[in-house]
């Protein structure tokens, strides 16, 4: 055989062992990625003009003797004894411009007190489609007390009594001056994973009533409610329950672990044994100090807060898998078709001439 074609087919033995090691390689990593479920995550903007959500602003002390309480073991009048005081208010008015102060109806913004382990007395602002960008809210505290601000979705705060947020842990600042705090809000639309799962049919709300409602399937065997789940528990159960005196702390601590176990559990992604389980899709907020606040305020005993959203656009991120059934047979098959020329009616036109 002549040394030229020797030549011609070790090279084209060379070149089909390559393509074919090529093939094999790039087939072998998509098949890989879609057993094993890779994701990536794709963000978009979109424009977010009001925002219905809480502002938490629990005493950064907490309490006078110590970081934390077993508050669960104790009364409502000896927790209150112990607790710093917490002495945030909202202002009636928002600041909308320079001299600009638009008065705001008190009535629309519900204000509940907390009771916590470890922050000790929070209150939670419910602002509901209150915040627009560029419209500061003002409250004030003393100037001589530190308070921690977390900006949640509506009712999350119950989950402030032990810390333990669903899927991840919310952003807190501290306040000890007057300042100018705006947020970003980001929305995150995350897959259901076996060891993650959610619900895509689910929102927070109807979660957190699941939550409530579950507790009281507990709590209702006892013969009083504690006090750091007066405010937990659905309103309709309230009436049916006194809250605990001196001498039933053992009917308070039950309660507690009971609270704490499930929230726990509800923070690592595991909603085994529940019938609720936390939406797909979630809602966070970031909050930041923009500046130091110069006020013309009358009183210097006083900080001012001036709070509002950053912008008019969200952030929303969504999970998505790397590949699905469609995206797998597409990629598997534009690997072979590159390496190894192969395409469905290449070959089949062959079959058919074939038998023809």
């Amino acid at each position: 055989m002549e040394p030229k074609k020797i030549c011609k087919k070790i090279l084209l033995a060379l070149v089909l062992v390559s393509c074919l090691a090529g093939c094999i390689w790039i087939v072998f990593e998509q098949v890989r990625k879609y057993i094993e479920k890779v994701t990536f995550v794709a963000t978009s903007y979109t424009e977010d003009l009001k925002h219905t959500l809480d502002l938490v602003f629990c005493t950064a002390e907490g309490f006078k003797d110590g970081p934390s309480l077993e508050g669960y073991k104790v009364s409502r009048d000896e927790y209150m004894q112990r607790a710093m005081p917490n002495n945030v208010e909202l202002l009636p008015k928002y600041f909308s411009g320079p001299f600009e102060y638009t008065p705001i109806n008190l009535d629309n913004i519900k204000i509940l007190n907390i009771t916590t382990r470890y922050n000790g007395l929070c209150r939670v602002f419910q602002m509901k489609n209150e915040m627009s960008p560029k419209s500061y809210y003002i409250f004030r505290m003393p100037k001589y007390e530190k308070y921690l601000l977390t900006i949640t979705a509506p009712n999350e705060y119950i989950f402030q009594m032990e810390q333990q947020w669903p899927n991840t842990i919310r952003d807190t600042i501290e306040i000890n001056s007057d300042s100018v705090i705006e947020f970003e809000k980001h929305t995150y639309n995350i897959l259901s994973k076996s060891e993650s799962p959610c619900n895509n049919n689910e929102n927070m709300t109807n979660f957190i009533h699941c939550f409530r409602d579950e507790l009281w399937q507990h709590f209702q065997k006892y013969r009083c409610l504690s006090h750091m789940f007066q405010d937990l528990v659905l309103p309709l159960h309230q009436s049916k329950s006194r809250i605990c005196l001196d001498g039933e702390e053992d009917e308070m601590e039950h309660q507690y672990k009971i609270y704490a176990s499930l929230a726990m559990k509800f923070s690592k992604g595991n909603f085994s044994g529940s019938r609720c389980m936390i939406p797909c899709t979630l809602d966070f907020y970031k909050p930041y100090i923009s500046r130091s606040k110069q006020t013309e305020k009358t009183d210097l005993d006083l900080n001012e807060i001036y709070v509002s959203s950053a912008g008019s656009m969200s952030e929303r991120t969504k999970e998505m898998y790397l590949y699905d059934a469609t995206a797998i047979v597409a990629s598997v098959g534009g690997g072979i078709g590159i390496f190894l020329g192969f395409s469905c009616y290449g070959w089949l036109s062959k079959v058919i001439a074939f038998f023809q």
